[in-house]
């Protein structure tokens, strides 16, 4: 939620006449992606989120990637979610919006973010530890399991044996 937060007080900063999410426009959204990628650690969040910034000596330094595409996701599933479900404000009757732009397409993180994303946190295992998950799932059994896994297990087995 606070990402959301900080989203409305760069929006009241730079488009203080922008108020409702139905106002959104395919230019505003492509200028808060853009804008996105120079934010730094807490410059549009409260003030608690900034002391704690502050006490860890991050303030103030560079947005990073994976936070980056924190604030796009929080968007992407806002607007989506605005769109799909009727909600209703105060006593207004429930509504969706209607935007000029796809949430879903906007809000992708540009490029250079995918590729820093992909350079900073690789996920690379340990060839034993991979192998010693694919025997295990390969050869599990789910009448070991108890509880939700259980209930879950049709689901799950299958698609364990599509990933191996």
């Amino acid at each position: 939620m606070y990402r959301l937060f900080a989203v409305g007080r760069w929006l009241y900063t730079h488009f203080p006449d922008i108020r409702t999410p139905e106002q959104w426009t395919e230019e505003l959204a492509l200028h808060f992606r853009s804008d996105l990628c120079s934010w730094t650690n807490g410059q549009y969040g409260g003030s608690e989120g900034q002391r704690r910034l502050r006490t860890k000596g991050t303030l103030d330094q560079p947005l990073q990637a994976p936070g980056l595409v924190h604030y796009l996701v929080a968007l992407k599933h806002f607007f989506s979610a605005l769109i799909r479900q009727p909600h209703a404000i105060g006593n207004e009757p429930a509504r969706r919006i209607r935007l000029d732009f796809n949430p879903q397409e906007i809000f992708t993180a540009p490029d250079h973010i995918k590729k820093a994303l992909d350079t900073a946190s690789p996920r690379d295992i340990d060839l034993q530890v991979w192998a010693k998950l694919t025997i295990v799932a390969a050869t599990q059994n789910w009448s070991d399991c108890s509880g939700e896994c259980s209930e879950k297990a049709d689901q799950v087995h299958p698609g364990s044996h599509c990933w191996l």
